[in-house]
Order: C-alpha cells, then sequence, then structure tokens
C-alpha cells in the first residue's frame, strides 16, 4: 500500500506570519494535531503541531509568538509513493506525528500516525474475524 491510499488530502495550512494562538485556537476548532506551514508560494516550509504550541497549557509559550516562531522548519516530506511500511519506520524512528506530502513541489496531502494506527486497527480486526476465541480462567 502507499501513502497516496493512506493520507488525507484535506490538508489544513498555516502562514508562518499566523500568531501562535490564532493557530492553536484554529487547530482545536478543526480538531486537527498538525499545520502544514507554507511560503506565499505554498511551499511546505515548516510543521507545527500541538506540542509545538504547548497544548492545552502552552498559553505562555504561545504569547507573543507566531507560527514561524515554534515550528518546525524544513520538515520532511514524502512523496504519494512512498511505501505505507516506510512512513511508518520513519514515524515510529523519528518520533514525529505526521508527513506532509508532496507531488511535483505541491502540497497533496498529510499522512500522521492517527492514519496509520487506523489502518493497523482495521487490519487487525479483519485478521481477528473467523478465529476462535480463548477464554482465560482464574
Amino acid at each position: 500500500m502507499k501513502i497516496a491510499d493512506l493520507m488525507s488530502r484535506r490538508v489544513h495550512v498555516a502562514g508562518p506570519d499566523l500568531d501562535a494562538e490564532t493557530a492553536w485556537r484554529c487547530m482545536q476548532q478543526l480538531h486537527v494535531r498538525h499545520l502544514v506551514v507554507v511560503d506565499e508560494r505554498e511551499q511546505v516550509i515548516g510543521l507545527l503541531s500541538e506540542r509545538d504550541l504547548g497544548g492545552r497549557h502552552g498559553a505562555q509559550l504561545r504569547d507573543g509568538r507566531s507560527v514561524r516562531d515554534l515550528m518546525t522548519p524544513d520538515p520532511i516530506v514524502l512523496e504519494p509513493e512512498v511505501d505505507v511500511h516506510r512512513a511508518a519506520e520513519l514515524l515510529r524512528g523519528l518520533s514525529i506525528g505526521s508527513f506532509p506530502v508532496v507531488a511535483g513541489g505541491a502540497l497533496v496531502g498529510i499522512v500522521t500516525t492517527s492514519d496509520l494506527l487506523d489502518l493497523l486497527g482495521s487490519y487487525e480486526i479483519g485478521q481477528s474475524v473467523g478465529r476462535s476465541s480463548t477464554r482465560l480462567s482464574t
């Protein structure tokens, strides 16, 4: 399976000069944990996570700061043809939560740890159908 089969095509983006508190409120309203930061040419220049913004208790961290101040600059991006297993290895090995997906220099999606866990969960459920169960007794 390729990243193109798994990624979210609806990507929420922010400009680097956006106020960090505004970015936080937008993420809460949109129920997302990552924003891809793009420049005026729509090129990926950063990635912003809830963690970067200090989470629920990060108001002091966000105060007077911009997305540019708190984002992870020059994030690793994946192409849609990358194998899902490779993406999972990278997410785990680098301890990050998402990758922007870029094709021909254009942002086309995002893949997150949640996407991979959803895939694994649906696979595990599918694999368990038809298995006999075992009851453990005390």
